[in-house]
């Protein structure tokens, strides 16, 4: 049972199934995910409204989604260093603390699973979500570290994640969220306000996607520009073997197809003759530069040792917190 109070009295702590399990895949097919509100309302880089239907759809009759890249791997490895580094930067106030989070929250038909919650311990009410974020796009979070997202064009990273804060709030009832996100090179803290309109979009987004995933007809929405070839690919079901003389603009398409797949064979071929010419010029110089200011550098193969520092700390936490500092980074535009 989680033991912290959340504002929206109406919020429930969704079941807690063992993570990549049946019945955790099935789950996150019940409800809108905080993360995928921006795909709903064709706002984020990483799909669109149909292939999140599809998705869903998916997760209920138990289809295996496809694992996970490295770089959704390194954020989640990432998010207990990110959660400190925020505890550092957010000034708690006395009696309140932070602690990370793992369980999914619903409400109605929109859910949210903030990384972290910081709470007053003497009430055991939570004050505000935090979110965790590795991001190695070098984004300029400088343009956003106020907290005013209305700049941000659609398709960028960084208004899905405004929206992923906002649903969460909306779910938790909380009226502030923070945003931290890491570069590995710079560290940004990002305080997000609730906003009663956006709100009132995530529920209403919400019920939307639901009623989509269960249309008992299996409808699917248009597809759009966000969403990826492979699930629009999915919707095809032709409606004979053919072959049929294709539409003026359909053989148009065609044609620049093919032609743009000469194109591109012809610029690698003449890429990779450009780089047969550098790379006999490197024999004199490691380095090379050109009056244009461009530069080309190269490096022979190598072997390259690091350092463990996570099994380090579990085997001996006394030395990894004997040499444990902390750096001031310069500002920069």
């Amino acid at each position: 049972m989680f033991d912290l109070l959340l504002p929206n009295v109406s919020a429930v702590a969704m079941p807690a199934f063992p993570k990549d399990s049946p019945e955790w895949h099935r789950a996150r097919g019940t409800t809108l995910g905080a993360s995928e509100v921006a795909r709903a309302i064709g706002v984020s880089p990483y799909g669109g409204l149909l292939g999140l239907i599809l998705s869903k759809r998916d997760l209920l009759a138990l289809v295996a989604p496809p694992s996970g890249n490295e770089a959704m791997a390194a954020g989640r490895d990432a998010e207990e260093v990110i959660l400190k580094i925020a505890l550092r930067h957010i000034g708690l106030a006395p009696g309140c603390e932070l602690r990370g989070n793992e369980r999914a929250f619903s409400d109605g038909a929109a859910s949210a699973t903030p990384d972290g919650f910081v709470y007053h311990v003497a009430t055991s009410r939570v004050l505000a979500t935090v979110e965790a974020k590795l991001d190695r796009s070098r984004s300029d979070w400088d343009a956003v570290a106020d907290g005013d997202f209305s700049a941000v064009p659609a398709g960028d990273l960084r208004l899905a994640y405004w929206w992923q804060v906002q649903a969460q709030l909306a779910v938790t009832g909380c009226s502030l969220g923070w945003l931290a996100v890491w570069t590995v090179y710079q560290f940004h803290l990002i305080p997000i306000q609730a906003s009663r309109d956006a709100a009132e979009v995530v529920t209403t987004v919400a019920k939307s996607v639901m009623a989509w995933v269960q249309d008992p007809q299996g409808r699917l929405p248009d597809a759009s520009d966000a969403d990826e070839l492979e699930d629009i690919a999915r919707t095809i079901h032709p409606a004979a073997e053919g072959p049929a003389e294709a539409e003026p603009a359909v053989a148009s398409a065609m044609d620049r197809y093919v032609a743009l797949g000469a194109e591109i064979k012809a610029l690698e071929a003449e890429q990779d003759e450009a780089k047969r010419v550098i790379l006999e010029a490197h024999k004199v110089a490691a380095k090379l530069a050109a009056p244009s200011g461009v530069k080309s550098s190269f490096s022979p193969a190598s072997e390259r040792v690091g350092l463990d520092a996570k099994g380090l700390e579990a085997a001996h936490p006394e030395i990894v917190a004997a040499f444990r500092k902390v750096t001031t980074v310069s500002p920069s535009c």
